[in-house]
């Protein structure tokens, strides 16, 4: 098998390719003429083979003279014009490249002499006179060992790609099936393709003077275009025969720090990867670190680092030749460890933080522990029993040189030592024994953990009391509360501060309670408890526990109404005024505005009210009692004002009918009330067959509440405070009645 290339002509085996050999080298017979002079059939004649057959422990070289001897080896293509092999063959081992052969007697005899040099087998142009010195490849001052050795051809030097990107911090990549070669970093590629003159550095299309191409195994490239590509600079020097690579300096385009959990990080960003970077403590001060860049340059400035900081003294560059460091004070040592990134164009030091120190303290009623650190931090917590401890682990943080492993200040409100340790290389723990079951509240902050042990309400009862309901709420430590009635008046709030709900499930209040509903929720900050009660009417309530206790206990007045249908009667109306006062107030007007009030207060403690009139108006008396029979009301109310010829007649009047046996007592109790709230003369309770008690069908009453006619109580009845004060005294004395059923 021939091919031909410039002044070479080669053979090659039929089932071996061209560069390849079974023994994982070139196999090549290669015939060059002696020299110019000779004539074609001179040339044809005399050839100079040589067979390069390589193993693992030896290079052999063969030579075969033109006349007599045996024939070529099976399989191998005869040179042109040659004849049989010699007898006699010359074996030389361990020969190396660019050996010189001079055949002489032989040559002699036929009245010729020649001089050949035996070529290398990389592809170079044939060359005269004396051989060259080796090619050298050198990158950043340091020499590259290259197998096989670079070579010129057209006057370009090539070298094996990988030997010079590796030593240049790049990547080398081979796609087998478009005979590709991709080098380059992150952002930065240079693709070249087998045999063909035309490469691509990033999206731009270049024209190469000399193809890429295999040799021995190795693929070469043009050094120049593939370094320069990669933004390395490319020297030559003629006396020592040697390239000399350079890579351009990456530049560090931002340096930032942040205060990340567990660890301060300080990242560097980069234009390009690094040939080289090392981290190492300075020699002068071992909590200094030193990151050491190569080849770098900066290109942006460095971030402040604050005279608090309680990691960190200051950052600052330092030139280094080509390189440059990055210098690290800090405050103290501890642990570090550098992250670079996968595509090399960032680095990552972490400085882990410590635990500088553990404080106990108290808030009110509950005990808090703060964990001080360089940072924030992550946590875990187990909590423990027999006897009751909660642990801490803080995972990456050690602690600080002098951190006490026992916590002075204790035993406080339920928490009876706190000690510190080490257990596992980089967790500190933290561990609060405890006098009972406490959970907790952490709270991470930017320099630590505060640890909050709040009573925790772990269970509420209800007890429905003689007129009262009775809640109770159970808590794990002590704690203080209020209560207040919310401005909707159907709402009574127990706030508890900084307690915590940890009941599964709240039991709601009973029937025939003081509340109908129970709500916990969490607000505030720190965060308290609000017990919210939902009552259909309120009538007073009182805490019966005080601060520090482990309990909070509450009691709702009750309200005998509830439920209750009551019907309030408003005197005259319309074109009816009712008495006459001397300054020409109107009965009409006094009663229907205590009416209204009644309604307001009963409605409130939770009975179902209904009035005859609302506004001024005139319903006829039959009526009125009608619409409380046909309501089916358990009491009737009609209020009025006295009237007398004389205007000393003064006092208040209660009046009742036989229609009902517990008439008489209903107004008893609600005359003994007004007696008392009013402070106006008793009349006594009396008996009177009015049409509207007469025909009630259920308890039913009629008050004057006093005497309009008398200039002092007409300006009492007027009065909105007194007309409020009538209406709950007659609210009290309608509760009483209820009350004694």
């Amino acid at each position: 098998m021939t091919r031909t290339t410039g002044q070479w002509r080669e053979w090659h085996h039929p089932e071996h390719p061209p560069g390849h050999h079974p023994g994982g080298r070139s196999s090549r017979l290669s015939i060059e003429p002696f020299c110019r002079g000779f004539s074609y059939k001179m040339i044809k004649r005399y050839w100079l083979a040589k067979e390069m057959v390589a193993d693992k422990s030896s290079h052999e070289e063969w030579t075969w003279l033109p006349q007599g001897g045996s024939r070529l080896p099976q399989g191998w293509g005869l040179p042109q014009g040659g004849s049989r092999l010699p007898q006699g063959r010359t074996r030389t081992r361990r020969n190396p490249l660019f050996r010189s052969l001079a055949l002489v007697g032989r040559m002699a005899a036929a009245g010729l002499l020649a001089l050949a040099l035996l070529s290398s087998p990389q592809p170079a142009a044939a060359q005269t006179g004396a051989a060259s010195p080796p090619l050298r490849l050198e990158v950043e001052g340091k020499e590259v060992a290259v197998d096989p050795p670079p070579f010129i051809d057209a006057g370009r030097t090539l070298v094996p790609i990988r030997f010079a990107a590796e030593a240049l911090g790049a990547q080398v990549g081979w796609h087998p099936e478009q005979q590709q070669v991709v080098v380059g970093f992150p952002g930065r590629q240079v693709v070249l393709t087998i045999g063909r003159n035309q490469a691509r550095v990033g999206d731009a299309e270049v024209t190469l003077d000399v193809p890429p191409r295999i040799v021995a195994g190795r693929t070469f490239v043009p050094v120049r275009f593939v370094a320069e590509g990669l933004g390395a600079t490319v020297e030559w020097d003629a006396d020592t025969y040697t390239v000399r690579l350079w890579r351009q300096p990456s530049q560090v385009r931002r340096v930032t720090l942040n205060r990340a959990v567990g660890a301060a990080e300080i990242r560097v960003e980069l234009s390009a990867p690094l040939l080289s970077h090392r981290l190492e403590t300075r020699p002068d001060d071992p909590t200094g670190l030193v990151l050491s860049l190569y080849p770098a340059v900066p290109a942006t400035a460095l971030p402040e680092v604050p005279e608090s900081d309680p990691l960190l003294a200051g950052l600052r560059f330092e030139p280094d030749g080509r390189g440059l460091r990055l210098v690290v004070d800090r405050r103290r040592g501890g642990p570090y460890r550098l992250e670079p990134d996968p595509d090399g164009l960032g680095l990552t030091l972490k400085l882990f933080y410590q635990v500088t120190g553990v404080e106990v303290s108290q808030d009110g009623w509950v005990p808090v522990v703060t964990i001080r650190t360089d940072g924030p931090v992550a946590y875990q917590t187990l909590t423990l029993a027999q006897p009751h401890r909660l642990v801490i682990d803080l995972p990456g943080v050690t602690p600080a040189p002098g951190l006490p492993a026992e916590v002075p200040g204790v035993p406080t409100l339920g928490l009876q030592r706190v000690r510190t340790g080490e257990p596992l290389p980089q967790v500190t723990r933290v561990v609060l024994d405890l006098a009972g079951p406490r959970p907790p509240v952490i709270t991470p902050t930017a320099d630590g953990l505060v640890v909050r042990l709040p009573p925790h309400l772990t269970d509420l009862r209800w007890e429905a009391l003689q007129g009262r309901t009775r809640l109770t709420l159970l808590l794990t430590g002590p704690a203080a509360a209020t209560a207040e009635l919310l401005p909707d008046g159907r709402h009574l709030r127990v706030r508890i501060p900084q307690a915590v709900a940890a009941v599964p499930q709240v039991p709601q209040p009973g029937p025939g309670m003081a509340a109908t509903r129970i709500t916990l929720s969490q607000s505030g900050s720190p965060p308290g408890l609000d017990v919210v009660l939902e009552v259909p009417y309120y009538q007073g309530h009182r805490l019966l526990s005080g601060p520090g206790e482990g309990q909070v206990v509450l009691e709702l007045e009750g309200s005998p109404v509830y439920g209750r249908r009551i019907w309030v009667d408003p005197g005259h109306g319309g074109h009816d005024p009712g008495a006459l006062g001397p300054s020409g107030s109107q009965e009409k007007q006094v009663n229907l505005a205590v009416a209204l009030r009644l309604r307001e207060l009963l409605t409130q403690a939770g009975a179902q009210v209904q009035v005859t009139r609302q506004d001024d108006r005139f319903v006829e008396l039959r009526a009125r009692i009608q619409g409380a029979n046909a309501a089916q009301a358990d009491i009737f109310v009609s209020i009025h004002a006295n009237s007398a010829g004389s205007p000393q007649a003064a006092g208040i009047e209660t009046y009742y009918w036989d229609n009902h046996p517990e008439s008489a007592r209903l107004a008893q109790a609600i005359h003994r009330h007004l007696i008392e709230e009013l402070g106006l003369r008793d009349r006594g309770v009396k008996k009177n067959d009015y049409l509207v008690l007469r025909e009630a069908r259920m308890p039913a009453v009629l008050v004057e509440l006093g005497f309009i006619s008398n200039p002092e109580e007409e300006r009492l009845l007027t009065d909105p405070s007194f007309q409020q004060r009538a209406a709950i005294a007659i609210q009290k004395g309608i509760f009483d009645y209820f009350q004694q059923e």
